[in-house]
């Protein structure tokens, strides 16, 4: 469950983390931390709809829909984590011929690293978040055996959508494209697709598991989430 406070608290920070961006594009002048402010707000999206559904009293075909937009719109927490590709090491390090490594201690260069570096951790939350308070609140009443494999089911599919957002450029609303989605996928898929797809299903896990430990819960990761 997603508690109030944590529910204040991730949406304060995904506020103050959105209204802070363009301060950073201003520093570091990089179209990049506007971007970021963006995909923070498509981030939070799946959070907002999971504390929404967290309401007993709810019409069937209502919270049909808030699982189906909350299903569409997760990849968007962890597709911030593919962010990392813009930082430059040029930035960071300094390497001449026959010389020893320089490490720079630029202001605007560590300022760009900090900036993707919260969103990536303040995304990760608002995640997994996310994700628990679905899988207890409507995963585990289904019919659904083993119940391990509607996980990774979902963690598969967002590891696909995000691997399609990053590479062919689709966001969660061109769902409706989604005819043009597949026949572009299928397309261009090779060993790099498989490998892309099946190293962020497996850091789907990794994080999932990391919470789970970090909290120490037996069963699931309420505490985490609420």
């Amino acid at each position: 469950m997603i508690s109030r406070n944590r529910f204040f608290f991730l949406s304060l920070t995904s506020l103050a983390y959105i209204l802070l961006s363009p301060m950073v594009f201003l520093f570091v002048k990089d179209t990049l931390h506007l971007m970021l402010a963006w995909n923070m707000a498509l981030g939070y999206l799946p959070f907002l709809f999971a504390y929404i559904l967290q309401k007993k009293k709810m019409q069937k075909p209502l919270m049909a829909v808030l699982l189906g937009l909350w299903l569409l719109f997760f990849p968007n927490s962890l597709y911030i984590l593919t962010d990392f590709i813009y930082v430059d090491a040029a930035g960071f390090i300094r390497a001449e011929l026959y010389q020893p490594l320089v490490y720079l201690r630029g202001f605007l260069a560590y300022l760009g690293l900090f900036h993707i570096l919260f969103g990536a951790l303040i995304g990760v939350a608002l995640g997994l978040s996310s994700f628990e308070s679905v899988r207890i609140n409507h995963f585990s009443k289904w019919n659904f055996k083993p119940k391990w494999l509607l996980t990774a089911l979902v963690f598969l599919l967002s590891s696909l959508a995000i691997y399609i957002g990053r590479f062919l450029r689709f966001n969660s609303w061109d769902i409706l494209n989604i005819f043009s989605i597949v026949k572009q996928f299928f397309k261009g898929i090779d060993l790099f697709t498989l490998f892309f797809i099946l190293f962020f299903f497996a850091l789907h896990w990794l994080l999932y598991g990391l919470a789970f430990l970090f909290v120490g819960h037996d069963h699931s990761l309420e505490t985490f989430s609420g």
